[in-house]
């Protein structure tokens, strides 16, 4: 279960702050501009609370994310400082974690839930009821497989294993084709584009990628608001996947909500606080199945909106802060032309997955960003680590 990712995560972090206090005391490496953001996106977070509209759900949050933020620093630093046999046996661990994550994924999908079956006939004693629906129960597992494929082909990649490499991303693609999990595979198509886009574009690829990522910050709110509604996209396209009509109506729903508060936003963790049952709307109602929604059930599914809706631009302005950091930290980081293109391959992987589902501050799903950002630092990452810039090499 992905969401077993929060308390795993936890307990990784705590196990590595108490054994290795002393080395992140000592580390050479230290993201300090990454810290100062994130400590000022929590101070930001708390201030928030003079303004919000949900003061209980803005506080309760406040602790809960700052550890996180905390603990993934902690798996951050010792990741840029593990030596060489350390980073050998992680290595080791993700491509091997990936592939039976993969493998179990695939006999999930072309076997209908045999191994969830057995396990819960063995623990509950009774049988496991499978309907149409069971590729609705994988879906979470499809994106946290889909941001694994990247730093384990990484791993496979520069140690020489080619058509490993291959075969996992054949295996990947073929696996999230058949989960039905539209976002999972959109995650790995445009992080292999990334991986292209970077292969030919060289040294030119992290202007391209920061000019994309501000732009598309800046003009969603504006640009979900100018497509078709959901009940005339569904109209026109009725077999388009059943998640895409409500993700439309709550991304333009969303974006009503932020022209309200654009500066400042309603509060930190206020999302699921805005609509009430009461608000339903039936979005399509033509056909003998209408569609209806709240305007926000618990969060935008897109992180970019949630932040603006919850904290406007200057919420916006510590997130563009933050991924630009990264962005220029694999530029000036990573030496060799593949390990740099998988790292943006892996950015963009969960940047696209966080930007189509989940709340962003679901505690599993932050869990599941800090582990992916450690395992690609720990897969592409120059040994020793180069600082300043470099000229691009194969």
């Amino acid at each position: 279960m992905p969401k077993a990712l929060a308390p795993l995560y936890i307990l990784s972090g705590l196990f590595a702050l108490l054994l290795n206090f002393s080395r992140l005391r000592a580390a050479e490496t230290r993201p300090t501009f990454l810290a100062a953001l994130l400590i000022g996106s929590v101070l930001f977070f708390s201030l928030s609370w003079l303004w919000t509209i949900a003061p209980y759900e803005t506080l309760r949050l406040i602790l809960p994310i700052t550890g996180l933020f905390i603990l993934g620093l902690v798996i951050v630093i010792l990741a840029l400082d593990l030596n060489e046999s350390e980073r050998r046996l992680v290595c080791r661990s993700i491509v091997i974690g990936s592939t039976i994550g993969f493998v179990i994924l695939f006999v999930e999908i072309f076997w209908p839930l045999k191994i969830t079956s057995f396990f819960f006939s063995i623990f509950k004693g009774i049988e496991y009821q499978i309907d149409y629906t069971y590729k609705n129960a994988l879906r979470n597992g499809a994106n946290i497989s889909a941001l694994l494929v990247i730093p384990a082909a990484a791993v496979l990649w520069r140690s020489g294993n080619r058509y490993f490499t291959l075969g996992l991303i054949l295996l990947a693609l073929i696996t999230l084709t058949n989960a039905k999990a539209g976002a999972s595979l959109l995650a790995l198509l445009v992080g292999l584009a990334a991986i292209a886009v970077t292969i030919v574009s060289g040294r030119y690829v992290r202007v391209l990628f920061s000019s994309l990522l501000v732009i598309s910050a800046l003009a969603l709110p504006v640009v979900v608001q100018t497509l078709p509604t959901a009940g005339e996209i569904e109209e026109r396209y009725p077999n388009l996947p059943n998640s895409v009509y409500p993700r439309i109506f709550i991304w333009q729903s969303t974006a009503r909500y932020i022209s309200e508060n654009p500066f400042l936003g309603k509060g930190f963790n206020s999302s699921r606080s805005i609509s009430k049952p009461g608000d339903r709307v039936e979005y399509f109602t033509k056909g003998v199945n209408p569609r209806g929604s709240i305007p926000i059930p618990l969060h935008p599914h897109s992180a970019i909106l949630q932040i603006w809706l919850e904290l406007g631009v200057v919420g916006i302005g510590i997130f563009l802060a933050l991924l630009l950091t990264i962005l220029k930290r694999i530029e000036q980081s990573i030496s060799s032309l593949p390990m740099r293109a998988m790292a943006y391959g892996s950015f963009c992987s969960a940047f696209t997955i966080a930007n189509v589902s989940y709340g962003i501050w679901q505690n599993w799903w932050i869990s599941a960003l800090w582990l992916t950002v450690a395992f690609t630092i720990i897969a592409t990452k120059d040994d020793p680590p180069l600082t300043g810039k470099h000229e691009p090499t194969p």
